[in-house]
């Protein structure tokens, strides 16, 4: 149990710290400025607390990710590479195993497995510069959901894949 925290502690330090330089790499007092109060204390008496409207509150915020932002793009492209290569692992281990591809525009390259390799990794190479050329047209929504159906669609493949293989040991 101790030797599982002390990752987890320094997963939440690496993140806290992560989260502190924006507001302290800016070099200027524009951030101390932001995060102090325009009242001045000192003519308070030392029991009374400051009316709220006469203090100034600035937050730094950083923007929101959308769903257009490139970070979630790449985290679609990411997964979508991960099912190729899954797909390209479980297709041919059941190929090994005395299954055959079923895909018929595939199944030419199948029998050798670098050209197969090959051809996989060109066709998501392909198929990444296209959502990101799709992307930077303005046509983002077109390409989140072209890389959503083709994720969810290789997802499907490859637990049959899997599914296969069970059924082939």
């Amino acid at each position: 149990m101790r030797i599982a925290s002390k990752p987890f502690g320094l997963f939440v330090c690496v993140i806290l710290v992560i989260g502190a330089v924006p507001v302290f790499a800016s070099g200027s007092d524009d951030a101390a400025a932001a995060t102090t109060a325009a009242f001045d204390y000192s003519v308070l008496p030392p029991t009374e607390i400051p009316p709220l409207d006469y203090v100034r509150v600035t937050a730094v915020a950083r923007p929101a990710t959308t769903i257009a932002s490139p970070k979630v793009r790449v985290g679609m492209y990411s997964v979508f590479a991960g099912l190729q290569v899954l797909d390209f692992a479980s297709t041919m281990a059941v190929v090994r195993r005395g299954g055959s591809e079923s895909n018929p525009l595939m199944q030419p390259f199948v029998s050798h497995a670098p050209l197969f390799l090959s051809v996989k990794a060109a066709l998501t190479a392909l198929t990444i510069v296209a959502g990101e050329r799709m992307a930077k047209s303005g046509d983002t929504k077109t390409a989140l959901v072209m890389t959503a159906v083709l994720n969810c669609a290789y997802a499907f493949v490859v637990a049959r894949n899997f599914q296969q293989l069970s059924t082939l040991r």
